[in-house]
């Protein structure tokens, strides 16, 4: 993850104070520079939680950062965990889990124009449960539909990365 995805994921709360000083380190190896920020990234992440706010808190003040806001910061963590899955660093299934995970599994998945990609994920839960079958037993095997499920989840967030890239323009 990137600093900006790091203070996104800290925001949301998938990061926590003990991760402080790796975010410290993100922001050091990006050329950010501040005195309080080398200062928390050489802290402990077992440091005294008040000790690592403290210095997060002086460190952005020093680069005249600010936190995002929740919105924003969990479509930054949709995001990277989208790039991730295309990419193929993350299987479709447990990349998509984590990505739930991060953001919370009741939000809105339109808000972050998740619902294909949603619905593609239940199905391979189902089917990885051994909940409902979504395949006819007599044209494919349970392998051969997560591989197309897989497929189909993966192209449902290039489809989603599409969308948003052409509203960001």
């Amino acid at each position: 993850m990137t600093f900006k995805q790091k203070l996104a994921a800290y925001v949301i709360g998938y990061l926590t104070d003990k991760d402080i000083p790796d975010i410290g380190i993100s922001a050091l190896s990006e050329g950010l520079e501040s005195e309080n920020l080398t200062i928390m990234a050489g802290l402990s992440e077992n440091e005294n939680r008040f000790v690592l706010r403290g210095y997060f808190t002086k460190a952005l003040e020093d680069m005249q950062l600010q936190l995002p806001d929740t919105s924003e910061a969990k479509m930054t963590i949709v995001d990277y965990y989208a790039d991730e899955i295309i990419a193929g660093r993350l299987d479709p299934y447990d990349g998509y889990e984590t990505l739930q995970r991060a953001i919370g599994f009741d939000d809105d998945k339109d808000r972050y124009d998740l619902g294909e990609a949603y619905r593609d994920y239940i199905v391979l839960w189902e089917t990885h449960t051994n909940g409902l079958c979504f395949y006819d037993k007599s044209k494919t095997t349970k392998e051969q539909f997560i591989v197309d499920t897989n497929e189909a989840l993966v192209n449902a967030l290039k489809r989603r990365k599409a969308r948003v890239s052409g509203l960001k323009r």
